[in-house]
């Protein structure tokens, strides 16, 4: 896996400028493993794919993430420092298929993937999406030794096998103890590692457009040739000229 590069990071951006959350994370994605389809992207667990993505970020800008939150208490802005090695730890679920019993039904299972996710979230309503969700993560299932056919498992089971992906998979939400020196309180807040770096590379691609206009307005190079430029070069003509 390659770091980004300045082009790299533009691309992502224009990319994924106004789009949903997962659809980020699949362009992230797309960057961190070149060679997969976007089908293929599509059908890595997502436990998979946010390991990706840190493996990426690290690539490109290092180990350490600078997070910032608001005290819901008394709206102090905190600033805490992450290392993706933790994040890695909390992610450490295992990726391969896995079973799950419930009555006299026994489930063989796999991890949702973000194709699964998009299809859930085109239900209704929550509840739907749940059992939509749980009915794609079934690979196989069996009635006393029996198999039976996804579409033909009575709704409440459905809906109990929902709870338990819920459960199973809680552990891949990345949950970061938060505490306010200011006021004393203590809670969770959830990290999402393809929403946090597409931020990051949001202000990097402004700051690389606004190099590009300065370098290009004194200098008249093009911008394919400044985004060229190693990082440091770069600096050094900017500084030339403010």
């Amino acid at each position: 896996m390659n770091p980004l590069s300045s082009c790299d990071i533009l691309s992502v951006w224009e990319q994924g400028h106004g789009r949903l959350p997962l659809e980020k994370a699949l362009i992230l994605a797309r960057f961190a493993k070149a060679e997969s389809s976007d089908d293929e992207l599509a059908a890595i667990p997502v436990v998979e794919r946010d390991l990706m993505l840190l493996d990426l970020r690290e690539q490109t800008l290092g180990p350490r993430l600078n997070t910032f939150v608001v005290c819901p208490g008394c709206n102090q802005e905190l600033e805490f420092p992450l290392e993706i090695r933790e994040i890695r730890e909390k992610l450490a679920l295992p990726l391969e298929a896995h079973e799950a019993a419930i009555g006299e039904f026994l489930f063989h299972l796999r991890r949702p993937s973000s194709a699964d996710l998009a299809a859930a979230g085109s239900a209704n309503d929550l509840p739907r999406a749940r059992l939509a969700l749980a009915k794609r993560c079934i690979r196989d299932a069996r009635l006393a030794g029996t198999a039976m056919p996804v579409d033909e498992i009575p709704m409440p089971v459905i809906s109990r096998l929902a709870d338990y992906l819920d459960e199973a998979e809680n552990p891949a939400d990345i949950l970061i103890d938060v505490h306010c020196p200011a006021c004393a309180r203590s809670w969770q807040v959830l990290f999402d590692i393809a929403s946090y770096f597409y931020s990051e590379l949001t202000v990097l691609a402004r700051r690389l457009l606004e190099e590009v206009h300065v370098l290009a307005s004194n200098y008249g190079w093009s911008e394919r040739d400044i985004l060229a430029m190693p990082p440091g070069r770069r600096r050094f003509y900017l500084e030339r000229v403010q």
